[in-house]
């Protein structure tokens, strides 16, 4: 037996134990006896585990103090019903060969068996986006319990291998704006299981809806220079065949009248014509406006192995 061993044992007796003692934890372990070996060099332990459950695993930790002090057990040195994942039932043993831990009285010894229900991975993630036009930084804070292995997939397949990821709180850019299922895999080394979890996190939102604001009023301002057009048209024409007849006109009461017609189509046309150039204007404006939007989008179109093809998509 080497001099050094790894403390196992112990160290998951350290971090069980005290919730134990301050009631977060229930022991399920119940009739501890202790009893010398039939070779004498070791020490049985024999304890009750009942559940009604039979599939609920349990992690075992075998607790002995002498007067007061702890004693570090080496992994070595026991065998049997104990360490993780064990199944319920009656009259379990656990050989615990102390030569090499303790040299006295077993009278003197204080034994207890503590058994937990064993605990999965919990996956959970928090994240904030840190740049509001692409590419996008989105920094990802693990919130897991129970887990000390991480699998990160951001569904963002222009990232290439950076896509995946094993840091705990990672941070990645994505190039295009949209909507990415972020998953998240906690897992346990020690009993050796898994928990996954999903958010959806939408890039370039805001872009989205000033993208469809522009092209809204782009709409609008071009239906209202058709509109203009139309009615600045109708009046020049108006205006040219109300001054002819004006020129021509000998009655001096339609005369007048026909002079006061012509002025006022070449006023609506001199009107329609301004408010044209106006609503030109401003669809030239909006168009300038949607283009800017489009390539802060960069909007693309990627087939994913979901099915379909994703447009504004951005993946974990």
């Amino acid at each position: 037996m080497k001099n050094k061993g790894k403390y196992f044992i112990f160290l998951l007796f350290t971090a069980f134990s005290i919730n134990h003692v301050t009631g977060q934890e229930t022991n399920f372990a119940s009739n501890v006896k202790k009893s010398l070996s039939v070779d004498g060099k070791g020490l049985t332990v024999e304890y009750d585990l009942v559940f009604a459950d039979t599939t609920q695993l349990f992690d075992i930790i075998l607790k002995i103090d002498h007067k007061g002090n702890v004693i570090q057990l080496l992994e070595n040195d026991l065998h049997g019903d104990c360490g993780n994942r064990l199944k319920p039932g009656m009259e379990k043993i656990i050989m615990w060969d102390f030569p090499n831990d303790f040299k006295g009285s077993l009278n003197e010894l204080n034994v207890d068996v503590i058994a937990i229900k064993t605990r999965g991975p919990l996956a959970g993630f928090d994240f904030k986006i840190l740049t509001s036009n692409p590419p996008f930084d989105v920094k990802f804070t693990n919130k897991s319990k129970n887990a000390d292995m991480f699998s990160w997939n951001f569904d963002d397949l222009k990232s290439g291998k950076n896509n995946l990821s094993t840091l705990e709180s990672p941070v990645h850019r994505f190039k295009s704006a949209g909507n990415y299922n972020i998953e998240l895999t906690a897992g346990n080394s020690i009993n050796t299981t898994s928990n996954t979890t999903m958010k959806v996190v939408a890039l370039g939102k805001g872009n989205e809806q000033e993208l469809q604001k522009h092209k809204i009023l782009r709409t609008i301002w071009l239906g209202s220079a058709v509109a203009t057009t139309a009615v600045g048209g109708f009046s020049f024409l108006k205006y040219s065949s109300t001054k002819n007849e004006w020129r021509t006109e000998p009655d001096i009461e339609k005369y007048n009248e026909l002079e006061k017609k012509y002025k006022t189509y070449m006023v609506m046309g001199a009107a329609a014509v301004a408010v044209t150039g106006v609503c030109i204007t401003q669809v030239f404006i909006q168009t300038k406006k949607i283009r800017t939007t489009e390539q802060a989008l960069s909007i693309n179109y990627i087939p994913v192995n979901k099915g379909g093809a994703m447009g504004l998509a951005w993946n974990f």
